[in-house]
């Protein structure tokens, strides 16, 4: 049951009568209200209000029943004008998934802001307490901005095309909460200003159509300021039930990386509400993988065909690594790329998933293979204007993932991590290695000095899994002989 949300103009009209949802009350297990013989079950509901009273006379039946049994009633057996609380009894035998409907029609009793009416039922069938089905509201505006974008510092960004949403709270439309004649305000937080003096607004009308204006300097609908615009309420915008704002052109004059960008918005009478729209970050390049995807598991100690298990079907390939710029022409191409792996994993191919030809990214992998550190197999390092700087278009971005295998007993997570110039940037997890053996050894003490001493220790090699070794596996051991200190 979803409350009513009313204006405390539109309260004092429901002191007459307040229309209110359907209280809804479904029976899952009908078992316990069945009877023996003929006669027919009752079952008695008690409902009160809180801060309303029932407008019904006794004459009108409140309740109903949806059932497939006909015989199935149900009454108010007392008149319930002005009363907080009535008894509703249902006679007839009630099948499971039958719903009881109340309908409230009831008047509020206070009309303060902040006052709630609820309803409550007390029955052997049912316990409900404290039901909202009214609320008086001040009047507002819900403002929301589902996407941020990012912006460098003394640059300019057009906010997301998702936009800033504005709809009512508790009136049915915009000019139930800001009047025609009044004004919308938006205005940015410190740091921040307006690039462009020009946006567009979209409007949602009760009926569903739609109807898109485009405010620019000079406007008789709005005035523009640095950090601040105020749009005029007119009949037609009055009239809307939502108002998306797009197009907005932000610029972080004197913000820093990691400041937030915040749009306010103030209708005349209404408080204001604060909303996010971009963030500022440093020029440059991010990693990143998709947080929703599972890590890969692969097995350490084998090649990347699994040869001598029969998990051949596992693939040694990582998660897909994304690279992109903070923004358009964020990469210096004076800038050196490095991306280092965990030590004791190895790359043996590399596969570009999406290409950036305008960034320079081939399609063979190229570049992968000439940055490719050989001997240490440890990192890519891309030299000085490797990359192209991005000057058309929009951020450069290009992704890849890597095959790779692991040093025996390597157990645990791969991290790649990137560098720009040397200074580190940040790192994502994109695999993880499991051993495909278990060793189990019982340690045995021996009395020094003594030579050719028999060592009755048996070592145990079990599968990580069973049937996991291919047949015709075979294993090389060896001894560590090391200096015992006297």
């Amino acid at each position: 049951m979803e409350a009513a949300k009313l204006t405390k103009t539109e309260a004092k009209d429901a002191i007459e009568k307040v229309d209110a949802p359907e209280l809804q009350i479904k029976i899952t297990d009908a078992d316990y209200y069945r009877t023996e013989g003929d006669s027919a079950p009752e079952v008695e509901l008690t409902v009160t209000l809180d801060n309303a009273e029932f407008v019904t006379p006794v004459t009108t039946a409140i309740a109903d029943v949806k059932s497939d049994n006909a015989n199935v009633t149900a009454v108010v057996l007392e008149d319930a004008e002005d009363k907080d609380e009535i008894t509703v009894t249902v006679t007839g035998q009630l099948a499971e998934d039958d719903i009881i409907y109340i309908d409230l029609n009831t008047k509020l009793t206070k009309t303060a802001v902040g006052t709630k009416a609820t309803v409550s039922v007390d029955s052997d069938i049912v316990d409900a307490e404290d039901l909202v089905f009214a609320e008086v509201v001040e009047k507002a505006l819900d403002v929301t901005a589902k996407k941020t974008v990012d912006v460098a510092p003394e640059e300019e960004v057009v906010i997301s095309t998702k936009g800033i949403v504005i709809e009512p709270v508790a009136g049915a439309t915009i000019g139930d909460e800001v009047e025609a004649g009044d004004s919308i305000k938006l205005k940015l937080n410190k740091g921040f200003e307006f690039a462009k003096k020009e946006f567009t607004v979209e409007y949602t009308f009760a009926d569903g159509e739609k109807a898109t204006v485009d405010f620019a300097d000079p406007s008789v609908y709005a005035e523009f300021d640095d950090n601040e615009i105020v749009l005029t309420v007119g009949d037609y915008e009055a009239a809307a039930v939502k108002m998306v704002v797009t197009g907005l052109w932000i610029e972080a004059t004197t913000a820093k990386a990691g400041d937030v960008a915040e749009v306010t918005v103030k209708g005349t009478g209404v408080d204001a509400v604060a909303v996010e729209v971009a963030k500022v970050v440093e020029s440059g390049l991010v990693m990143s993988v998709d947080e929703d995807e599972e890590v890969p598991e692969m097995w350490s100690g084998v090649n990347q065909y699994n040869d001598g298990l029969t998990a051949d079907e596992d693939e040694h390939w990582s998660l897909e690594v994304k690279v992109e710029e903070t923004f358009k022409g964020a990469y210096n191409d004076k800038d050196e790329i490095e991306f280092a792996i965990t030590d004791g994993v190895y790359v043996t191919n590399v596969d570009v998933v999406t290409e950036d030809v305008a960034f320079g990214v081939a399609d063979d992998a190229a570049k992968f293979a000439t940055a490719y550190k050989e001997g240490d197999h440890k990192s890519f390092v891309f030299e000085k204007r490797a990359f192209n700087e991005t000057t058309e278009g929009t951020a450069a971005e290009f992704s890849f993932e890597l095959e790779l295998v692991a040093d025996p007993g390597f157990v645990g997570d791969v991290t790649l991590e990137m560098l720009v110039d040397g200074e580190s940037v940040n790192e994502v997890v994109i695999a993880t290695f499991k051993t495909p053996l278990v060793v189990e050894a019982s340690q045995n003490d021996l009395i020094i000095d003594y030579r050719n001493t028999e060592v009755p220790t048996t070592v145990v090699l079990k599968e990580a899994e069973a049937g996991l070794w291919a047949e015709g596996l075979t294993f090389d051991f060896y001894v560590d002989d090391k200096d015992v200190a006297a």
